[in-house]
């Protein structure tokens, strides 16, 4: 009765085990990209190397790169065929024997059944095998760094993008507080409108004002939802998920003892260039991609030389399905086959090899000048970027000083509703400028990441 009630307690449990193992990812799943979900930048990252369109197709090509470089391996094995058939006469099915001034008349089996196998093994062609596989094994390799390359790129593309969603999601910020700083002003310019201390002009350029704040938002909404929508389309996402975003995910502020420590270990064009020509892995797989044309080529210059290859078989035929040891025949071969004239099919062979290798090698070449010139733009942007974070923060300084020395001054009547509208709005720019100069200098510093092939 023990044993019984022990093996039910372990059934119930292994049972609570499966339906947790089942259903739990289905409990995570909505947390990650689910309806009303946050994501941070590492979410939006994972969730675009599993889910983007372009990472899904190159991955297919790993596929292909495989299956061409076991068809290479298989040029090692020998060919295997076998073949069976049967046949059935269906007229003159009776023959005439004549014995002297006798005559027979026999039928004959109308079955006929026979059977064939065979194999046969390449010994020598010339080395085009041995070419060939090492052909299609760089083309793997090559592929497989042009997969890496592509994750690089996408993460540097979910990075702008997720940057560009936190800007207009800042800006869409500023706009709201300063709405507000607005209606504020003009709740107290009724006030003083009738307390007789103001005049009703006052109130209508606020009112205009206001206005252009509303309208400045409404662009500001616009573009913070166009941006969360291609940066859904870039994870591989429908652009109409209802999800958030965490902002907090990239920092608002950046000291400047870190803009000075970041810029002293990366200022070195040279250096930063031969770290990109090391490290990336578009130029990896075009050096992969260059020793495969070459080896290609020499196995196009194989087929100049003789074939030579071993082949066996065993063959049978019979009216009827016996007899396979007596009217069976095994045989064994050697063949040699030279290449006289092919109407100069292998001269064209070599040809087509020699420009696959020509555009490999320019190819390079012209990347190398695009890594080059890819690390030298993102040096000069961060560079400006760090000088717009400089110009912007004393910029913001000043205009918030100014605000408030003219909001006092209205307040006292030393100023008017025009330099009151005049400051609020060279505030404004300067906090917009602000926040775009911050999120401009971590994306140039990715950027500049990314040219030499290097992760944060």
């Amino acid at each position: 009765m023990n044993n019984v009630i022990a093996d039910k307690n372990i059934m119930a449990s292994l049972m609570k085990f499966l339906l947790l193992f089942l259903f739990l990812p289905l409990t995570l799943f909505p947390q990650i990209s689910g309806p009303g979900a946050t994501l941070t930048l590492d979410d939006c990252l994972n969730i675009a190397l599993e889910k983007n369109f372009d990472l899904l197709i190159s991955m297919e090509r790993i596929d292909v790169a495989e299956a061409g470089l076991r068809s290479s391996f298989g040029e090692y094995l020998p060919t295997i065929s076998a073949n069976i058939g049967y046949s059935r006469q269906l007229n003159n099915l009776s023959q005439s024997l004549v014995f002297g001034d006798r005559v027979i008349q026999s039928n004959q089996n109308p079955n006929r059944y026979n059977a064939t196998t065979g194999a046969r093994l390449t010994l020598f062609d010339g080395f085009s095998r041995e070419y060939n596989y090492s052909a299609s094994k760089d083309n793997l390799e090559s592929v497989k760094f042009n997969v890496e390359q592509l994750k690089r790129d996408i993460k540097i593309q979910v990075y702008r993008a997720f940057t560009e969603v936190v800007r207009n999601r800042q800006i869409v910020r500023i706009r709201l507080e300063n709405i507000q700083l607005g209606k504020s002003d003009l709740e107290k310019m009724k006030a003083q409108y009738e307390a007789g201390v103001s005049a009703l002009p006052q109130i209508y350029s606020q009112e205009a004002e206001l206005g252009n704040l509303e309208y400045d938002l409404l662009t500001a909404e616009n573009s913070h939802v166009t941006s969360k929508a291609n940066l859904l389309m870039l994870m591989g996402l429908a652009p109409d998920l209802e999800v958030n975003f965490d902002i907090n995910s990239i920092p608002a502020e950046v000291t400047e003892k870190e803009v000075d420590s970041f810029y002293n270990n990366h200022k070195d064009q040279d250096e930063l260039v031969r770290k990109a020509l090391n490290n990336r892995y578009d130029i990896k797989s075009y050096d992969l991609s260059e020793n495969a044309a070459k080896a290609a080529k020499k196995a196009a210059e194989g087929n100049y030389y003789p074939n030579v290859s071993a082949s066996t078989g065993w063959s049978w035929a019979n009216t009827e399905i016996n007899d396979f040891s007596t009217r069976g025949n095994f045989a064994l071969g050697l063949n040699l086959s030279v290449p006289i004239f092919n109407n100069f099919r292998t001269d064209q062979q070599v040809q087509n090899a020699e420009l696959q290798q020509k555009q490999a090698e320019i190819e390079k070449q012209r990347l190398e000048n695009q890594v080059r010139n890819e690390v030298k733009t993102a040096l000069l942007t961060l560079e400006i970027s760090q000088k717009q974070l400089k110009v912007s923060d004393k910029s913001y300084e000043s205009s918030k000083r100014n605000n408030e020395s003219t909001k006092e001054r209205y307040k006292v009547g030393a100023a008017t509703v025009l330099e009151l509208q005049t400051s609020n709005a060279q505030f404004i720019n300067s906090q917009l400028n602000r926040v775009n100069a911050v999120y401009n200098y971590f994306k140039s510093k990715k950027e500049l990441l990314n040219s030499i092939g290097v992760e944060q």
